[in-house]
């Protein structure tokens, strides 16, 4: 089977967090901005706030079977097509190709499975330098990483606010119609008159 690839970027104008992960049969590849690491499956599920964030990545890349390829001053980069979290404010509701980090001039879905899982001392300081990350300093308040929950009610919300709108809409005309029909066009008029003024 093909690797596939996604990430979860927030823009921040100086040290954006980038965290790409490259999913193979046996191990998962996690690219932290430029450090890497590569766990097994069970490590990976067993980390709950990073196998949130690998939830978050999938739902927010555009396709997780796809690279874009960029030529920036004749060189060719590749990239990820997905959504970020702007600074720590809102999710963009577009998709915009962001840079691999580490390898940027190696197309990730042409690459090996790895043999074997990361050291446990690679591991260790790649998780120390995430949590830093992740947690703030007195450990309650957000770090530099939205929290998974937030991402996903703020795409929950943009994704679905436009059938909102039109359940709204269409209650108005069914309500609309039921007072014409039941109390005639005069109260008709003057609650349509009030609905388009509020």
């Amino acid at each position: 089977m093909a690797p596939t690839v996604s990430c979860f970027y927030i823009n921040y104008n100086r040290d954006p967090v980038n965290i790409i992960f490259i999913n193979f049969d046996n191990f998962i590849k996690v690219m932290f901005n430029r450090r890497s690491i590569i766990l097994t499956k069970n490590q990976l599920v067993f980390n709950h706030e990073l196998f949130q964030i690998y939830v978050i990545s999938l739902i927010l890349t555009e396709d997780t079977s796809k690279v874009e390829r960029v030529m920036i001053d004749d060189k060719v980069y590749y990239g990820i097509s997905t959504m970020r979290y702007w600074k720590n404010f809102y999710l963009t509701n577009f998709y915009k190709i962001i840079s691999l980090e580490k390898s940027a001039h190696r197309n990730p879905l042409n690459a090996r499975e790895p043999k074997r899982e990361s050291s446990q001392k690679k591991y260790n300081k790649f998780i120390r330098s995430f949590y830093n990350y992740y947690y703030s300093y007195d450990g309650f308040k957000e770090g530099h990483i939205v929290k998974p929950c937030r991402v996903l009610n703020e795409y929950y919300l943009s994704e679905t606010s436009e059938i909102v709108r039109y359940l709204e809409h269409q209650t108005q005309v069914e309500a609309l119609i039921f007072i014409l029909h039941n109390y005639g066009r005069d109260i008709y008029t003057a609650i349509n008159k009030y609905i388009k003024l509020s």
